[in-house]
């Protein structure tokens, strides 16, 4: 593997980052409900953020690249069996965290959110939303779920290594049920029980998929 490519498109995708963040955060902040006042108490918040965003644009090109790159430098050490079996899950791999950073953005931003907002109107609470907290959880909340979209490809793996066996895994559908939701809650930064069936029902449907 040549480092030094690597090493120039990790230096890209920095760049990339860098010189996107103010655009990418002024797409972010339209998604935030109309009756939010989006406020700061701490002079970092802003720094904070943007050095966030702009991780997280570097993050997804990266990784996008990077499986793409691998995909591509493993080829000569496949047999042509194994091309057919690695190839489509290098494929995959892409494909899902796309629609899993883009699941997780839109759950975020058109489900959580508005919810939370009515709860908290409902309270009769005045709604003051912290700058930074607010859209951190928002990048987090996307990269976590693109990365947790990968599920099926574990799951294939496991069995197609045999170290699980389907019938195992249809066995324990309670066990899995109740690992992802714990899974769900420890790594989304609310930790709520709203958020957990929002990602935790489309993370056991996946385990559902990779049965098939």
């Amino acid at each position: 593997m040549n480092k030094k490519i690597l090493i120039l498109y990790g230096l890209i995708c920095l760049v990339v980052g860098v010189v996107g963040t103010t655009p990418l955060l002024s797409f972010l902040l339209g998604f935030i409900p109309s009756n939010i006042s989006l406020v700061t108490l701490n002079p970092f918040d802003g720094i904070n953020t943007l050095i966030m965003v702009g991780f997280g644009i570097f993050f997804v090109l990266f990784n996008i690249g990077f499986f793409a790159y691998l995909s591509f430098w493993i080829q000569d050490a496949l047999t042509t069996k194994e091309k057919k079996l690695i190839n489509p899950l290098f494929l995959w791999a892409i494909i899902l965290f796309i629609v899993g950073l883009i699941f997780g953005f839109f759950a975020t931003t058109l489900i959580i959110f508005p919810a939370m907002s009515e709860i908290n109107s409902s309270l009769g609470l005045t709604q003051l939303w912290g700058f930074s907290e607010t859209l951190v959880s928002l990048v987090l909340l996307s990269l976590i779920t693109g990365v947790c979209f990968e599920f099926p490809l574990l799951i294939k793996a496991l069995i197609k290594s045999n170290l699980v066996k389907v019938e195992d895994l249809k066995k324990k559908r309670l066990f899995v049920l109740v690992g992802v939701f714990v899974l769900v809650n420890l790594v989304t930064p609310t930790g709520d029980l709203f958020t957990s069936l929002v990602f935790g029902v489309p993370l056991y449907i996946l385990f559902e998929v990779g049965l098939l």
